[in-house]
């Protein structure tokens, strides 16, 4: 880049050369030569001569600096220049952004950096330093890593408004939004609140928001916090309030806004949400977490235990890799998953009351020269310890010698772990009776189970008990909505308007007529607009909207809505098909989805081989193995020759391990037994959870909704 003394100084300093740096003038255009001309060493030896020459540190040199060594991979350098840039130069936006990428990557602190960043950002001018922008990259990618998705998605949004033509904080924002691991409260992207309810706050309302224009969101925050002590009942003060916090990574300081928030005279659904929001935010979502424990029992005879397990029902003897180790140790004598009843060897008769479920894993190791015998069970919770301890002591017959030595290894919130409990189906348990025991084991779950467990966000009373307290019933409501997100993210559907009718407690009804874009809907609540009534433009608005975020029930009812209606295109009508083959949950839906959007395909002359692909995926998930053979045979006779499908059909048979890398077949069969599952779940036979029963219609690896 060509240099003169009116060029702003590449230090930082927010002044130009002339006025900054004038004196090194000549040496910084000798400097972007050598860098231009990628002679770095050379002009890294330039640097340093000049600094030993300067007398003082100059920024300009500092800046240069870093980024010379970091072109190098001299990271190690690079970090400690910009930790003496920083020293010298506290103020200087250049030197705060190297902190907060320090801060980012190598501490691996969100919070951390996030406060260099806001600093760098309030330290600059109307100049955007690239390294700035780059800290904000760095700073979200921490964010996103360590769950701060608020934090992440706001800087992707200002990444957007400041470099329109970079694609990563795009595509980053669109990873996250689609995201099954994110809840649809925390994906809402709610504005800021800029009109107060008390019209005697507009003005210091306005002079709050004004730091925003310049993304100085810790100056907000303060600026809010002073009105909130002025104005404590303007709800739109803690809601904006909880907004920044969020940003900023600082969730402690957004639930208790988002808390302070639904106290207040505001609509009970946006109380609600924002307590379950809160909730959301919180490490104890519900107050319930419950231990995941190591327990290690001393042993006698270790093999004569591994006689006795290897014969029980309720234990899973497994293989042992002879290569496994933990913590440096000879492999385990034995291997197993411990059951809660014994193990079935047929899916005759299966049912919930027989269905034996996971209490932990088990390692057996014999006695080594400086520890005796023991038995290690993993993953055991405090909900099943007593259980797994009384059926080992029960099964050994005093070959375990004594209690337990008990550790602490996780903690898991125990209303996640009901939904989530690991069940064993025994070998070759059909695809339909794993997916009708897969929702029995979960409304069992939600509807007869979870009322019953202590909450502390309900003050450490059950669900049941807190519906008879009339000032428990935000808090409950807001419960309930977290558990059915949890749900949502397992890819699982269940009607929580029934547990709502048995506690007690209001239906979520279907919205009416839209009164304002479908963009201004809350997305927990999408999918409870009236659809009928709404225009083409508007239905095909939020059915979009739906499918960038994830919405799988929006997505249901818009799809279903748009594909029904003569005034929607055929190319649209296919998009939805697509988005709704991927949401459904029924095998037979998911299937008429694929049939239909194949119809609509030929009747406009176009190639259904896309739509062929994704039965063949879904047949191979659900182990159909005569419906494999014919597809096969129908893309090998009919669409090998079209663009791309030969490559994504080798992808979809190399993920289903029916072909290796080079595309040699791996075997020559399909056997009904030993179909492949393109998908990464257990095989019937191993254990199950019930999310991980996919959605009959799982996102397909190889077709995306922009291939039309």
């Amino acid at each position: 880049m060509p240099l003169d003394a009116y060029t702003l100084c590449p230090g930082g300093t927010g002044k130009k050369i002339k006025f900054c740096c004038s004196d090194l003038l000549g040496d910084l255009k000798e400097l972007i030569r050598m860098i231009e001309g990628e002679q770095h060493a050379a002009a890294l030896r330039h640097i340093e001569s000049l600094e030993s020459k300067a007398g003082s540190p100059r920024a300009c040199l500092f800046a240069l600096k870093i980024q010379l060594l970091q072109t190098m991979d001299r990271d190690d350098d690079a970090r400690a220049a910009a930790r003496q840039f920083l020293e010298h130069f506290p103020d200087n936006p250049i030197a705060l952004a190297e902190s907060a990428i320090d801060r980012a990557t190598t501490e691996q602190n969100g919070p951390a950096a996030m406060e260099q960043l806001q600093k760098a950002l309030a330290a600059g001018t109307q100049q955007i330093y690239s390294q700035v922008y780059d800290a904000i990259s760095a700073v979200a990618q921490q964010m996103i890593a360590s769950a701060f998705v608020g934090s992440a998605r706001a800087l992707w949004r200002l990444q957007m408004m400041m470099h329109k033509d970079d694609p990563e904080p795009r595509e980053m924002m669109a990873n996250v939004s689609r995201s099954s691991a994110v809840a649809l409260l925390l994906k809402d992207e709610p504005p800021l609140d800029a009109t107060p309810k008390n019209a005697s706050l507009r003005k210091p309302f306005a002079e709050a928001m004004q730091p925003l224009t310049r993304a100085n969101w810790v100056e907000a925050a303060r600026r809010f916090e002073s009105l909130a002590q002025q104005a404590p009942a303007e709800s739109a003060v803690w809601r904006n309030l909880a907004v920044l916090r969020d940003w900023l990574a600082d969730h402690k300081g957004a639930v208790a806004a988002l808390r302070k928030y639904a106290a207040l005279d505001v609509p009970l659904e946006d109380a609600v949400e924002a307590t379950a929001t809160a909730m959301l935010l919180s490490d104890d979502p519900l107050g319930d977490l419950v231990d995941e424990l190591r327990l290690t029992f001393p042993v006698g005879d270790a093999d004569e235990l591994a006689g006795l397990l290897s014969t029980w029902k309720q234990a899973e003897v497994l293989p042992v890799d002879p290569r496994y180790h933990a913590e440096e140790e000879v492999p385990p004598k034995m291997l197993f998953w411990l059951l809660n009843r014994p193990r079935l060897d047929s899916a005759d008769g299966l049912s919930l009351d027989n269905v034996p479920t996971l209490l932990g894993q088990g390692l057996l190791y014999g006695r080594q020269t400086d520890r005796e015998a023991r038995l290690v069970m993993l993953g055991v919770t405090t909900i099943d310890e007593q259980t797994a301890i009384d059926a080992l002591h029960g099964m050994a017959g005093g070959r375990i010698t004594g209690p337990p030595a008990r550790e602490t290894i996780n903690r898991l919130p125990a209303s996640r772990f009901l939904l989530r409990r690991p069940w064993r189906l025994p070998p070759g348990t059909p695809s339909e009776t794993v997916s009708a025991m897969v929702e029995q084991l979960l409304q069992r779950a939600v509807f007869e189970e979870w009322p019953r467990v202590k909450l502390g966000v309900l003050g450490d009373r059950s669900a049941e008990e807190a519906a008879a307290m009339p000032d428990q019933k935000i808090p409950l409501l807001a419960a309930i909505m977290v558990l059915e997100s949890w749900v949502q993210q397992m890819g699982q559907q269940v009607d929580f308007n029934r547990l709502r009718a048995k506690l007690g407690l209001p239906a979520l009804a279907p919205l009416g007529p839209l009164q304002a874009t479908v963009e201004d809907v809350p997305l927990a609540r999408l999918h409870r607009l009236t659809v009928e009534t709404l225009p083409d433009d508007k239905l095909m608005a939020g059915f979009h909207r739906a499918v960038a975020f994830g919405a799988r029930e929006a997505v249901l009812v818009f799809g279903r809505e748009a594909v029904g209606r003569s005034t929607i295109d055929g190319k649209q009508k296919r998009f939805a098909y697509v988005a709704m083959s991927q949401a459904e949950r029924n095998p037979q839906h998911v299937l008429e989805c694929i049939e239909r959007g194949r119809a609509s395909a030929e009747a406009d002359g176009e190639s259904s081989a896309s739509w062929d692909l994704a039965e063949l995926e879904f047949r191979m998930r659900r182990q159909e193995a005569n419906e494999v053979r014919r597809l096969l045979q129908h893309l090998a006779g009919q669409h090998i020759r079209e663009p791309g499908v030969a490559e994504a059909l080798q992808d979809l048979l190399y993920e289903a391990g029916v072909i290796d890398a080079e595309g040699r077949p791996r075997q020559h069969e399909l056997p009904p037994d030993e179909m492949p599952a393109a998908t990464e779940d257990e095989p019937a036979g191993q254990l199950w959870t019930p999310d991980s029963e996919k959605p009959a219609g799982a996102k397909s690896k190889l077709w995306t909704p922009d291939m039309e």
